[in-house]
């Protein structure tokens, strides 16, 4: 990884007003007032696409400062048009009398329904949409460039929300389906003929829009964000948006700077300055490409744009992955080192481990091919075989990780790490049986059976499971604990439908396991047909039950034969006739 501090980056102040549009309906500004980033999205963009200024509130302090930096005049003199859109949470109450208290003229549109459609609706003459999953806001950031360029709409489509867009899709012209979507947003939207990026992955997304981009409007410029905020220049069309990641940058966007000739880079996000002098850095010395980088810290203002002010972000919502390191351990019976680190976060994720451990005068280094996958609240202990000339050892640990197993853009950093010494002997030996699915609890069950003498702890991987369509890698829950020879199944929940249960015919498992809970550093890794447990149980069960029902059913209902013993008189009946009118008795034959 490199480490280095910014050499050369420019501060650039922008001053972006929107010109051209697929339809104008008589405004100059657009402000929208509300809570739901949705909304705000959707404002900025509709604002683009009818040729106006977009601004939004973000608090009670800013909402008030807002009139002052607003344009009073358009191009040609004439007093500007403020359209202020108002959502059913808006951030300021009232904010119209705000306005036109300030000398604008205001017209208000109340929206008590949803924005995304709403504005659609207005639209006249816009026939080309992409649709995102409001589930992954990066993704509305990666493609706002590109909508703006093509004259498109950004639909939502979840659950809920699917159904309001049809009638638009049904209309459209022009349809791209970005990211991801679970099965039944899916199925709605493939009865559509659609061009669809979806590689699995936030980066490899962004650099296929991006390329798609350029391929209609070839540019030696580039916007650099992250994906975590909006701001008005994303949605302008002039240049288009590169993911480059927080703390580092992955490696696979630097063909985007060579194949495109690529001279200048824009950063959206102060915070993003490292990831962007990394790659001016590795394209100068590496590739021998010189890129100017500018760092966008202020925006002019005012009526002349005459006034410098701090960039307006509208944060979108994130959950951020978070990794920690618990502890470096050298044992010295296996000869290994061994790194623990826990997913404290709310994610699961993927990561990579580079260390470099000191013993005396010598310097090891050690690290990862491939990234590592940690679930949530979970522990994972890695370890590297070593063998260290001196007891006392101090390591360093760069971590990179993030959601995505090929775009690991956080870093966790641990440097001068006192190696805690260890010397424990694990002999623990399991066996991996097979892996069946339990559609009435919606479970795999991983059975696996403990061969060796001391109690062993185990837990479950499943990778790129099919749920709902997508792929996924899942854990077992708790982490088990065997005694000798006993045999347990390791649970790993997950609601699986009839197609998702026909796409995972074969399941990929990993089991890692060990004589300590929390350094399970053994593993076993098969891929195993899938058994499916109950569903055939279940059914046969009902029938046999059925079965057993209907016969004593029979039995009870059957007319029986009965027989007069003085006459020998014959009848047919559910119940003992009782006496024959000969006087004699009947008695069942």
């Amino acid at each position: 990884m490199v480490r280095t501090s910014l050499v050369f980056i420019g501060l650039l102040l922008l001053v972006s007003f929107a010109y051209g549009a697929t339809t104008n309906l008589g405004v100059d500004v657009v402000v929208v007032n509300s809570q739901e980033w949705t909304d705000v999205y959707s404002s900025i963009l509709f604002a683009e696409l009818v040729g106006a200024k977009s601004f939004f509130l973000t608090n009670s302090l800013q909402a008030l400062e807002l009139p002052q930096h607003l344009p009073r005049e358009t191009g040609a003199g004439d007093p500007v048009r403020v359209l202020l859109l108002t959502s059913r949470d808006p951030v300021y109450a009232h904010y119209r009398t705000v306005l036109s208290d300030t000398g604008f003229d205001v017209e208000e549109m109340v929206v008590s329904t949803d924005m995304n459609t709403f504005l659609a609706e207005q639209l006249e003459g816009v026939t080309s949409y992409v649709v995102v999953n409001p589930s992954f806001p990066f993704d509305s950031v990666s493609v706002a460039s590109y909508a703006s360029l093509t004259d498109s709409y950004v639909l939502f489509a979840d659950k809920t929300s699917v159904s309001r867009i049809t009638p638009y899709l049904s209309l459209a012209s022009s349809l791209l389906f970005y990211g991801s979507f679970d099965r039944d947003v899916k199925s709605v939207l493939s009865s559509y003929d659609a061009q669809v990026i979806d590689k699995g992955d936030k980066f490899l997304n962004n650099l296929e829009i991006l390329n798609r981009y350029l391929a209609i409007s070839p540019q030696k410029q580039l916007y650099a964000t992250n994906g975590e905020f909006l701001r008005e220049e994303f949605f302008i069309g002039e240049y288009p948006v590169l993911f480059i990641g927080r703390d580092i940058y992955p490696e696979m966007i630097e063909r985007v700077f060579l194949d495109n000739d690529i001279r200048s880079v824009v950063v959206v996000g102060h915070q993003l300055s490292n990831p962007a002098a990394q790659i001016k850095k590795v394209l100068r010395d590496e590739h021998n490409h010189s890129m100017g980088v500018f760092l966008e810290i202020g925006t002019a203002s005012g009526a002349q744009g005459n006034t410098v002010r701090e960039l307006d972000y509208y944060q979108l919502p994130v959950i951020r992955p978070l990794l920690e390191l618990q502890e470096i351990r050298y044992n010295a019976y296996t000869k290994q080192l061994e790194v623990a680190l826990e997913n404290v976060g709310d994610l699961p994720l993927y990561f990579r481990n580079t260390i470099t451990v000191r013993a005396g005068s010598e310097v090891f280094a050690l690290g990862d091919n491939e990234s590592h996958f940690l679930d949530s609240g979970r522990v994972a202990t890695i370890t590297y075989d070593q063998e260290f000339p001196s007891s006392s050892l101090i390591a360093d640990l760069t971590t990179a990780y993030g959601p995505f197993y090929l775009s690991l853009e956080n870093v966790l950093v641990a440097t001068a790490v006192n190696v805690l010494q260890v010397s424990i002997q694990d002999d623990s030996n399991l066996l991996l049986d097979r892996v069946t699915y339990d559609r009435i609890n919606s479970a795999f069950k991983i059975y696996v059976t403990n061969l060796g003498t001391e109690r062993t702890y185990a837990q479950a991987t499943l990778t790129d499971v099919i749920v709902d369509g997508e792929e996924m890698t899942l854990t077992s829950g708790k982490i088990a604990a065997l005694e000798p020879r006993q045999s347990q199944a390791l649970i790993v929940r997950a609601k699986l439908s009839a197609l998702d249960i026909e796409d995972n015919e074969e399941v990929d498992v990993r089991v890692d396991y060990g004589v300590r809970k929390q350094a399970l550093i053994k593993s076993l890794h098969a891929v195993l047909v899938l058994e499916l447990e109950s569903g055939m149980i279940v059914y046969v069960g009902i029938a046999v039950v059925a079965g057993l029902v209907i016969f004593f059913a029979v039995l009870l209902l059957r007319k029986k034969e009965f027989t007069c013993e003085r006459c020998n008189h014959r009848v047919h009946a559910r119940k003992h006739p009782g006496m024959h009118h000969c006087g004699g008795s009947y008695r069942k034959k």
